[in-house]
């Protein structure tokens, strides 16, 4: 009898052991979640401040030239970017569309406008006394202002569009993903270009 109790007693104990310590793998399960998801939350707010610091502002001015060929009118059109973040940014200029200037039909309406001419340029930078060698980027510093020459010749006087499209490197396309979501695993429906466009008239050579 007395045999039967001890073993009882000794059951008894350790079912208390065994659920003590399935308390305890509980709470330390709970307190690993809580803190790896503090971690992340950390490191998600970090990223989204960080990500607030990249910005670049855009702005086109145009001027015309005059063009040795006949019947052409020189245009160049200039684009400032300057760079109002923290982080220095590395512009794409190499895409084909980089620089467009459209004259229009002068046909304006909420729909569409007309398209009669387009004119790609690009961009060109000094490299000898002999050429000039297209640009294929740009490295825009924090709180510099870079302005980007694109010259192309078109024809004649009438409203034209100018567009400059630059596509976003996917490693800043990400900092601005956290900047506007502030959340890791939301994905952004953003266009992964900076752009800036201008409406323009050229008016007949005085």
């Amino acid at each position: 009898m007395e045999i039967e109790k001890e073993k009882l007693k000794t059951d008894i104990l350790e079912s208390k052991v065994k659920i003590i310590a399935v308390v305890m793998a509980g709470l330390w399960a709970l307190f690993t979640f809580n803190a790896l998801r503090t971690v992340y939350k950390s490191d998600a707010k970090i990223a989204a401040q960080e990500a607030s610091h990249v910005s670049l502002e855009f702005d086109l001015a145009t001027e015309t030239i005059r063009s040795d060929k006949p019947g052409k009118i020189g245009l160049e059109v200039t684009v400032t970017v300057k760079n109002v973040g923290i982080f220095a940014v590395d512009l794409d200029l190499s895409s084909s569309e980089v620089m467009t200037v459209s004259k229009l039909d002068g046909c304006i309406n909420p729909n569409f406008v007309g398209v009669t001419h387009s004119y790609p340029a690009k961009a060109h930078s000094y490299i000898t006394a002999q050429y000039l060698r297209t640009m294929s980027s740009a490295l825009v510093t924090p709180g510099v202002e870079l302005k980007i020459p694109f010259y192309v010749e078109v024809d004649g006087p009438g409203l034209y569009y100018a567009s400059f499209i630059s596509y976003i490197p996917k490693s800043v396309l990400d900092r601005i993903n956290l900047q506007e979501l502030g959340d890791l695993e939301e994905e952004s429906d953003l266009p992964p270009v900076w752009g800036a466009q201008k409406y323009f008239r050229i008016e007949e050579p005085t």
